[in-house]
């Protein structure tokens, strides 16, 4: 089967991402050389396939990917420069600013080039989606936005709820 109905069948479809909402350029080798994938998908199914992966693999009720291929996939399986990294998944991490004082906040991020990013902050139960066209660049202004912007305003208000 090609990959892509494999993926509409088995991810995409049970996410309710439509095959007409998803852009793949994909290139798959046999040999050593280089196998790469360009996915372009809609915020909402970015934060569809976040919510998937904060729920361990289950949607709606339904086990869509393993639970085991979850905790594999964003685990710490090796170090890149000095940031953890998965399949895909890397681990950061962010001092923030919060009312009781600065808070370290860690997060598994899927980065996509230009600024695409999936979060995902179990210990806030958050998932967020930023995109932008900030393409080729080793910057990132998503991370600035979660680091000065979205989290400090999200513990402040989960401190002002409890």
């Amino acid at each position: 089967m090609p990959l892509p109905a494999f993926a509409q069948r088995e991810l995409f479809g049970p996410l309710g991402i439509r095959t007409d909402s998803v852009r793949w350029n994909f290139t798959l080798s046999s040999s050593n050389a280089a196998t790469f994938a360009q996915l372009y998908l809609r915020p909402r199914d970015m934060l569809k396939v976040g919510v998937l992966f904060q729920q361990h693999g289950n949607w709606g009720g339904r086990q869509v990917i393993s639970r085991q291929w979850v905790a594999q996939s964003t685990a710490q399986l090796s170090t890149v420069g000095d940031q953890a990294y998965g399949y895909f998944w890397w681990h950061q991490w962010l001092n923030v600013p919060a009312s009781e004082g600065t808070r370290r906040v860690d997060m598994v991020v899927a980065t996509g080039n230009g600024g695409q990013k999936i979060y995902l902050v179990p210990s806030l139960d958050l998932v967020v989606v930023l995109t932008g066209g900030n393409y080729n660049s080793t910057r990132s202004p998503a991370t600035e936005i979660m680091a000065k912007e979205l989290l400090p305003a999200f513990l402040s208000r989960t401190a002002a709820s409890k």
